[in-house]
C-alpha cells in the first residue's frame, strides 16, 4: 500500500486494524467458494459475508489491500467494490483529507489496472470522492499528474462517471452546488478532449465514449454556442456517418438541439441546418426494413426533436428542408411501430408555429404522408384472426388511434377537401382487402374531420363520398368481414347527412340489418351499435315511415327468436340484441300513440312468451330448489331485455297516465314478473334484473305510476324480505323521483315497516358481516328522507331506524359509520329546523344522539370526523350541552393510558376556557379532529402544545 497514503492517515489505519480486518487470503478463499463451488448454501454464505465487508470501519483498508496484493480479476474487483460500497454508505463520515488522499491512491492504482471491470469500479469511487471534495474538485482532479498520465479514453471513462453521483442522493445540496460549478468550469477542457479523440481516433468505441460522456455532461450547462466555439459540433455530426457511432451521435444531437438559447444567433441556425442537411443524406442508408432498429429509432427521435424545437427552419423552403422531411416520411413509413410513432407528433407540431406558416412546398409532402399513413395502418398480409396473429391487437389499435388518426387530421388541415377525392380513388385501385380496409379507415377519419369543422361538410352530397357509399350499400366492395366493418364505421359519421335522404337511409338500415347475424362477432356487434346510432340520429325520419319501423320490429323479433333458442345466452347475444332493441325503442318514442300501442304489444309479446315457457318448465317450485344455472341465465336474459325496453321508452307521446308507454309494457309483463318473484325470490341474478327493471319503470313513468305503485312496492318488498337482495333497496331508492306525488305516502310507510323489521331481525345481534345490507338500507332511507321526510318521521319504524344507527356507530367500523352518518345528519338538521318536529326530537333523540356519536369518535377514521362534527354542533347549540362534559364522561369510561388521558384532558381544558363566541363550527371541527388524533396517537404532547400556541 502506498507509503504516503498510510503515513498521512496513520490514525485512521490503526483504528481499522483494531477492528480485526480479515486477512486477504481469507477473502480470496470466500471468493473462490462464491465462484467455484456448486453448493448453493456455501455460495450464499460466502456472498453474505463478502457483502458485509462493505460497511466496516476497516473496509477501505481491506479494499486497498486486495487491489495491491491480488493478481486475479475477482480479488481486485471485490477490492474496488468494497471501497465503493463503503463510500456509498459512509461518505459523509470520512474526513476531507482522507477523501483527497484516497482519491490520489485510487488514481495511481488505476494507471496500472488491466481489468476493465475493476477499472470501472475504481473510476466510480474516484468520481464519488471528487464530488464530495470542496472547492474546484473536478478542476483539481483534471490537473493531477496521475490523471494526466491516463490515456484519453481512460480520462473520458472517469469523467463520464461524475454526473451519476452529482445527481444522486449521496451528496448534500451544498456539495451538489459546488461540484456542479466545478464541472461547469471544467467543460472547455472536456470538450477539447472529446474533439481531440473524435478527430484523431479511428476506434469506434472511443468515439462512442466521447458521445455518451458529453451527453451526460450536458446537464452542467453546455450550450450550442459552447460546442460551436471549440468546433465540436461538426465533429459530432461526423458521428452520424458511421454505423458504430450513429446511435450515440443521434442521441447527443437530440439533446443538444433541444437546448433553447435566447436570442438564437444566426450561427445557431446554421448549425441546425447543417444537421438537417446531414440527416437528409442518410435516407437511403439508415431507414430501411433491414436497418438496425436502434439506428432508426435514434434518427426518428432526432428528427422529431428538430421539428419540435426548430419548426421555422424546417418550414423555410429549401432543398435541405425537402430532403429532411423526406427522411421524416421514411421514419413514419418504417415497419416498426416504435420508430413510426416517435415521429408521429412532429407532423402536427410542424403546423403549430407562431405565425401559422403554411409554405406551398408542404402540400406534396403531406399528400405523400396520407399515403404513408394508409400503408402503415394496414392489417398484416397473413392476417386471419388476432388469436393467430403475431401482432398484438392492442398495439395495432393504439397505433391507429394515437398515431395515425391525429396525423390524418393534420393532412386534412393542409390538403383540405381534395384529400377526399384522392383517398376515394384508392379504394377502387387496390385489389387486396387489407388495402381497401385501410383506405376506408382513413376515409372515415377524413369525413369526421370535415364534419366537425365550423362549416361542416354535407358529405353525402360530395361526389366521391357518394360514390363510395353507393359501392358499400350495393355490395360492390371486396367481401371480407373487416372491409364490411370498416364500411359500417365509415357510414357512422355520415348519419347526419343520411337521415335527410330517404332512399339512402333505407339502404343503410338494410345493409346494417344484413350483418347482424354474421358469423363474426365483431362485425355483428359493430352493425348493432351502428344501427343503434342511426336510430337515435334519424328516429324522426324513420318514425315517419311505418314500414321502416316494422322492419326494425321484425329484426328485433328475429334476433330475439335466434338468441332465445341458444342453450345459453352469451355476451354476444346481449351485445347485438341490446343495441338493436334500444334503437327500436328510440324510434317508437316518435311514433304517434294510435300506431304505437299495437307495436309495443308486438315488441314485448315474444319476451313474455319465452318467460312463461321457462317458468312453466318448473313444476312445484315451492318444493324444488333451482340448480340449473343455464335455465336461470336464459330467464335473466329476457328480463334484462325488457328492462332495456322500458328504460328508453319516453312518456312524451302519452296524453294521460293510461297511455304511458312504460305502463303499457309493465302491465303486459306484470303477471310474469309477479310469478317470477314468487317462485325465485332466492335467486339473486333474477331479482337483481327485476329490481333494475322496476327502477327503469319509476324513472320513465314518474307521475303516471300511481295506479301500479302499490303492486310494485309490494313486489320489491317481497323480493327483499324473502331473499335480502340489496338490489331491491336500490330500486326502492328510485322512489325519490316521485317526491312530488303525495297520494302514495301510506304505501311507502307500510313498505318501510316491512323492510326495517326484516333488517332488524337480520342484524339483531351484530351488524358485522352485513355491510352491503346496512349500506343499501341507509342509502334508501337517506334518499327517502330528502324527498318526503314527513312520511319517515310519521313512520312507526322510525325508532327502530334510529336504534340501528346506534348499533352501527358502536360497531367501531368505518363502513357502518359512513353508511348511517348522512342519514343521521339529515335527520338532525331537519328536525331542528322545523318547529313542529323540534320538541319531539329534543325530548326523544337529542341526548341519545349526542352520547352515541361522541362515544364513537375515538374509533372513527379522521375523514368522518367533520361529518360527526356537523351532527354534534347544532345539537350542542340547541341543547346547551357542554361538549367538554360529555367528553369527560367518555374519557373516564374508556381505558386510556395515563399519558393519553393527560393529553385528552389538556384538550378539554384548552377548549373549555375559550369564550363561547369563539366556538364556531370550524373551530369545533378542529377541536374534535385534535381529540381524535390524540386518541389514535397521531399527536404527541409537543404537537398539541405547538398547535394551541399557534391558534
Amino acid at each position: 500500500i502506498n507509503a504516503e497514503y498510510l503515513g498521512s492517515n496513520l490514525r485512521f489505519v490503526s483504528v481499522c486494524r483494531v477492528m480485526q480486518c480479515p486477512p486477504v487470503a481469507e477473502v480470496l478463499d470466500a471468493l473462490h467458494t462464491l465462484y467455484s463451488t456448486s453448493d448453493s448454501s456455501k455460495r450464499q454464505k460466502s456472498n453474505a459475508w463478502l457483502s458485509a465487508l462493505q460497511n466496516q470501519d476497516w473496509s477501505i483498508e481491506l479494499g486497498l489491500q486486495l487491489l495491491a496484493q491480488c493478481s486475479v480479476a475477482e480479488g481486485q474487483f471485490w477490492g474496488a467494490n468494497i471501497i465503493l460500497g463503503k463510500l456509498r454508505l459512509s461518505l459523509s463520515q470520512i474526513p476531507v483529507s482522507i477523501c483527497a488522499n484516497l482519491r490520489a491512491e485510487l488514481l495511481r492504482i488505476s494507471v496500472s489496472t488491466i481489468f476493465p471491470l475493476v477499472q470501472s469500479r475504481i473510476f466510480l469511487a474516484i468520481s464519488l470522492l471528487s464530488a464530495a471534495l470542496p472547492d474546484d474538485s473536478i478542476g483539481s482532479l483534471m490537473s493531477l499528474p496521475t490523471y494526466l498520465s491516463l490515456s484519453d479514453t481512460k480520462q473520458l471513462e472517469l469523467l463520464s462517471c461524475i454526473p451519476e453521483f452529482v445527481h444522486s442522493s449521496l451528496l448534500s445540496e451544498s456539495q451538489v452546488a459546488a461540484v456542479s460549478q466545478s464541472c461547469r468550469h471544467a467543460l472547455p477542457r472536456l470538450m477539447l478532449l472529446i474533439k481531440s479523440v473524435l478527430l484523431g481516433s479511428e476506434n469506434p468505441g472511443a468515439c462512442s465514449l466521447c458521445m455518451s460522456t458529453l451527453t451526460k455532461w450536458l446537464s452542467f450547462g453546455v450550450t450550442l454556442a459552447d460546442l460551436l466555439q471549440v468546433d465540436l459540433f461538426a465533429a459530432i455530426l461526423q458521428g452520424l456517418r458511421s454505423d458504430d457511432t450513429f446511435e450515440q451521435a443521434a442521441e447527443l444531437l437530440t439533446e443538444i438541439l433541444t437546448i433553447r438559447e435566447y436570442p438564437p444567433a444566426r450561427v445557431h441556425e446554421t448549425a441546425v441546418l447543417s444537421a438537417m442537411e446531414c440527416i437528409g443524406r442518410l435516407k437511403n442508408q439508415v431507414i430501411s426494413e433491414s436497418s438496425h432498429e436502434g439506428h432508426c429509432l435514434a434518427l426518428s427521435r432526432l428528427c422529431s426533436r428538430i421539428v419540435e424545437s426548430h419548426a421555422p427552419l424546417v418550414l423555410f423552403e429549401s432543398d435541405v428542408s425537402r430532403e429532411f422531411l423526406s427522411v421524416c416520411l421514411l421514419c413514419t413509413a418504417h415497419p416498426l411501430n416504435r420508430v413510426s410513432e416517435t415521429i408521429a407528433e412532429a407532423w402536427q407540431l410542424l403546423l403549430e408555429t407562431e405565425d401559422n406558416t403554411r409554405p406551398p412546398f408542404l402540400t406534396p409532402i403531406y399528400a405523400q404522408l396520407i399515403q404513408v399513413l394508409i400503408q402503415r395502418c394496414r392489417y398484416p398480409e397473413d392476417f386471419t384472426s388476432w388469436r393467430d396473429s403475431v401482432v398484438e391487437k392492442d398495439e395495432f389499435m393504439n397505433y391507429r388511434k394515437y398515431c395515425v388518426q391525429p396525423d390524418i387530421d393534420t393532412c386534412c388541415e393542409v390538403l383540405q377537401t381534395p384529400i377526399l377525392d384522392a383517398v376515394c380513388k384508392w379504394i377502387q385501385s387496390n385489389p387486396r382487402w387489407q388495402d381497401v380496409e385501410a383506405v376506408l379507415f382513413a376515409l372515415q377519419r377524413c369525413v369526421q374531420y370535415f364534419m366537425l369543422q365550423p362549416n361542416p361538410l354535407d358529405a353525402i352530397r360530395h361526389e366521391s363520398i357518394y360514390g363510395v357509399v353507393q359501392s358499400i350499400l350495393c355490395n360492390r366492395l371486396l367481401n371480407h368481414r373487416l372491409v364490411h366493418l370498416a364500411s359500417i364505421r365509415l357510414l357512422e359519421p355520415l348519419h347526419d347527412s343520411i337521415q335527410h335522404h330517404t332512399s339512402i337511409l333505407e339502404q343503410t338500415m338494410s345493409f346494417l340489418v344484413c350483418h347482424l347475424e354474421s358469423e363474426s362477432e365483431e362485425l355483428s356487434v359493430g352493425a348493432a351499435h351502428s344501427l343503434f346510432l342511426i336510430c337515435g340520429k334519424a328516429k324522426q325520419s324513420i318514425a315517419v315511415s311505418l314500414p321502416l319501423v316494422d322492419v326494425l320490429l321484425a329484426t328485433v323479433l328475429r334476433l330475439h327468436a335466434l338468441f332465445s333458442a341458444a342453450p345459453e345466452p352469451s355476451r354476444r347475444c346481449l351485445a347485438v340484441l341490446g343495441p338493436v332493441l334500444e334503437g327500436t325503442v328510440r324510434v317508437l318514442n316518435c311514433v304517434p300513440w294510435e300506431s304505437l300501442s299495437s307495436r309495443l304489444q308486438t315488441l314485448v309479446t315474444p319476451f313474455i312468451t319465452v318467460m312463461n315457457r321457462l317458468l312453466g318448465q318448473v313444476v312445484d317450485m315451492s318444493s324444488i330448489v333451482v340448480t340449473d344455472r343455464l335455465w336461470l341465465s336464459r330467464l335473466q336474459f329476457q328480463i334484462e331485455l325488457l328492462g332495456r325496453t322500458i328504460r328508453f321508452l319516453e312518456s312524451s307521446s302519452a296524453s294521460s297516465s293510461t297511455l304511458c308507454p312504460s305502463l303499457v309494457v309493465l302491465e303486459a309483463i306484470w303477471q310474469s314478473l309477479d310469478t317470477t318473484v314468487s317462485l325465485l325470490c332466492s335467486e339473486s341474478i333474477i331479482i337483481d334484473a327485476i329490481a333494475d327493471l322496476c327502477s327503469f319503470v319509476m324513472r320513465a313513468a314518474r307521475t303516471c305510476l300511481q295506479p301500479v305503485l302499490p303492486s310494485m312496492l309490494s313486489l320489491l318488498t317481497r323480493g327483499f324480505t324473502k331473499g335480502l337482495h340489496v338490489s331491491c333497496l336500490d330500486a326502492l331508492t328510485t322512489l325519490e323521483v316521485l317526491k312530488d306525488i303525495s297520494q302514495f305516502q301510506s304505501e311507502v310507510s307500510h313498505c318501510l315497516v316491512h323492510i326495517t323489521n326484516t333488517v332488524m331481525v337480520v342484524v339483531q345481534e351484530t351488524v358485522q358481516g352485513h355491510e352491503e345490507l346496512v349500506g343499501g338500507f341507509f342509502s334508501m332511507i337517506y334518499h327517502w328522507f330528502l324527498s318526503f321526510p314527513d312520511v319517515l318521521l310519521e313512520c312507526p319504524s322510525l325508532n327502530a331506524v334510529i336504534e340501528l344507527t346506534g348499533v352501527c356507530f358502536t360497531a367501531r367500523d368505518d363502513r357502518f359509520v359512513r353508511a348511517v352518518s348522512l342519514f343521521l345528519l339529515r335527520f338532525t338538521v331537519f328536525s331542528l329546523q322545523h318547529e313542529n318536529r323540534r320538541t319531539i326530537f329534543l325530548a326523544s333523540y337529542a341526548q341519545w344522539i349526542l352520547q352515541t356519536v361522541i362515544t364513537a369518535l375515538p374509533h372513527v377514521s379522521l375523514d368522518l370526523v367533520p361529518r360527526c362534527a356537523d351532527i354534534l354542533f347544532p345539537l350542542l347549540q340547541v341543547t346547551g350541552t357542554a361538549v367538554t362534559g360529555v367528553l369527560h364522561n367518555v374519557l373516564f369510561s374508556n381505558t386510556f393510558s395515563t399519558d393519553l388521558s393527560r393529553q385528552l384532558k389538556q384538550i378539554l381544558v384548552d377548549f373549555g376556557v375559550r369564550p363561547s363566541v369563539d366556538c364556531d363550527r370550524d373551530s369545533f371541527g378542529r377541536f374534535l379532529l385534535d381529540w381524535c388524533r390524540v386518541c389514535k396517537r397521531e399527536y404527541t404532547e409537543e404537537d398539541l402544545m405547538r398547535r394551541y400556541l399557534d391558534s
